[in-house]
């Protein structure tokens, strides 16, 4: 007897996705950024700054803090949902955005 796979559910709108059918599989990916400065020019500034960094880790779970540097997630979307998405990010400007 054939098993059913598990339900593909749009992420966006709910809608079912069809087995077979079209589907987006959308992943994102997000790492902290580093522009190079370090305001460790002055030994105090440096000290000071390490103290708080430890601080505030010490109050984070491990998770907390590597989601802080980086995160992946996938995501499904039908194809009128695929398409909106795109154009938020392809052209955010058109939808209010001035990212």
């Amino acid at each position: 007897m054939p098993v059913n796979p598990p339900a593909r559910i749009c992420f966006r709108c709910g809608a079912q996705l069809i087995a077979g059918g079209l589907a987006y599989q959308v992943r994102v990916e997000m790492s902290a950024d580093f522009d190079g400065y370090l305001d460790g020019d002055i030994y105090a500034n440096s000290l000071a700054a390490m103290q708080t960094a430890l601080q505030a880790a010490a109050t984070e779970s491990e998770e907390e803090l590597n989601d802080q540097v980086h995160r992946e997630r996938k995501f499904l979307f039908c194809h009128i949902c695929a398409e909106q998405v795109w154009n938020i990010v392809a052209r955010p400007s058109v939808y209010g955005f001035n990212g």
